[in-house]
């Protein structure tokens, strides 16, 4: 399933996919322009917490960072920087 929401002027602000169960599974926030994606956040279905949020650069498409979660309490680990 997915859920979309906007902003008052009608942009994108983010898109939320649900799994078949009903839990989250992630959520995709995009830039003020509504079309580029700012970054992505994982969910672990079987704890409902962050696995992790992979942010992008301006052009929305190459990944800038990762910030990587516990995956039993949620808690940040570590980032994983990637330069091209």
């Amino acid at each position: 399933m997915l859920n979309k929401e906007y902003n008052r002027e009608g942009k994108l602000i983010k898109s939320i996919y649900y799994c078949s169960t009903g839990e989250m599974r992630k959520k995709i926030y995009y830039r003020s322009d509504g079309k580029t994606i700012y970054y992505v956040v994982k969910y672990n279905i079987s704890t409902g917490k962050e696995k992790e949020r992979i942010f992008y650069r301006l052009d929305g498409k190459t990944i800038n960072f990762i910030h990587c979660f516990n995956l039993n309490t949620g808690d940040y680990a570590k980032t994983n920087y990637l330069f091209l």
